[in-house]
């Protein structure tokens, strides 16, 4: 990257959603390693965070598992792991103070990424609802994690067309390939400007 500024990613994920994401950045030398949620509190979102963690093993890609009540301490491992950007991608926590803290402290930041036109649909399973609600598109967007949940700004948009057919696995998968995206651009930013977009 110019500007003498390489991103260090980490992110945060519980599902196959953040496969494209991590291939990118692994094939473009930024990831550093890989947070995900304790299996035992998810239920039967434990089979992502599982799938997910043997396919990380198996690559040798660095990875911590950290139960909710414990993620104010995985600031030891960022700063092991030198981090200085995080990607939020299907993370079921909301991420404490001082995680946020860590990555606003002099850091590039950290983003999430969001699968509906915000401020519409916040939350979790935006792209059930936006199925259920029979809308036309949706739209999968990249922008700051801020301590009020998915009120950040935006820094990056793509609008996905919604066909009759979909089921939540086809726009799913759709939309996981457009977060990519969204994070390539983000990337392609910093290095342009040697800051993330304002």
């Amino acid at each position: 990257m110019s500007n003498n500024v390489t991103p260090k990613v980490v992110v945060f994920a519980s599902s196959i959603f953040s496969q494209n994401i991590l291939m990118y950045l692994m094939e473009k030398k930024y990831l550093v390693g890989i947070i995900l949620p304790d299996p035992s509190e998810l239920g039967v979102g434990a089979i992502g965070v599982d799938s997910l963690a043997a396919q990380l093993k198996n690559a040798g890609i660095p990875y911590q598992c950290c139960c909710e009540k414990k993620l104010p301490l995985i600031v030891e491992q960022l700063d092991a792991w030198q981090a200085s950007l995080g990607i939020v991608a299907t993370y079921p926590h909301i991420l404490p103070p001082e995680i946020l803290d860590y990555f606003g402290g002099g850091r590039l930041g950290i983003y999430n990424v969001h699968a509906s036109n915000l401020p519409d649909y916040v939350g979790p399973c935006p792209v059930y609802w936006q199925i259920r609600n029979n809308e036309k598109s949706a739209k999968i967007v990249l922008h700051r994690v801020e301590r009020q949940v998915d009120s950040g700004d935006i820094v990056a948009s793509h609008i996905v067309e919604i066909d009759p057919l979909d089921t939540l696995p086809s726009l799913t998968n759709r939309l996981a390939y457009e977060s990519c995206r969204l994070v390539a651009e983000l990337l392609e930013s910093i290095d342009a400007n040697g800051c993330p977009p304002k």
